[in-house]
């Protein structure tokens, strides 16, 4: 029994150690779309996340109105942006933008999240406060990669 409970305590205490250490390094922030996309009544926002929070990697990012809505947010990684960002979007209705609260879950000790950390590290960001966040500079254009180069043919 002493045997268990010390494996248990080593293998809890060693992901809890992991939970909070170091400097956060890049900064949410959200842009507005000019565009009303497909409904009109709807304003759409780009969301830019930190990919990670200190030690921790995003593990899932919701959107939340209260009384209204509790809606999870499908997020992938962005190549725009200097810093590393994932890219999620969202179409509130503009009466809305002041009262949304994007929360960020960084749970995830593996940045495939193929594990979760128990430690409540939880980021609260408000739509009206991201938008005024001034976004971090581009990332420069990459030429595309050239054609791969033709096969020799024998017909000369």
């Amino acid at each position: 029994m002493k045997a268990l409970l010390f494996i248990l305590f080593t293998l809890l205490s060693n992901h809890v150690a992991a939970c909070d250490k170091g400097p956060a390094k890049d900064q949410a922030f959200a842009l507005k779309h000019d565009d009303r996309g497909v409904d009109s009544e709807l304003t759409y926002y780009s969301l830019y996340i930190p990919i990670k929070l200190k030690k921790m990697y995003v593990y899932s990012i919701y959107a939340q109105l209260a009384s209204t809505f509790d809606l999870g947010l499908d997020f992938r990684e962005q190549r725009e942006y200097e810093g590393d960002y994932y890219i999620t979007f969202l179409g509130v209705a503009p009466p809305s933008e002041n009262e949304v609260i994007i929360k960020v879950s960084y749970n995830a000790p593996y940045k495939d999240r193929s594990a979760i950390a128990f430690c409540g590290n939880f980021k609260m960001y408000k739509l009206s406060e991201l938008l005024k966040v001034t976004p971090p500079a581009k990332r420069p254009e990459m030429p595309p990669p050239p054609p791969p180069p033709r096969p020799e043919s024998d017909d000369v």
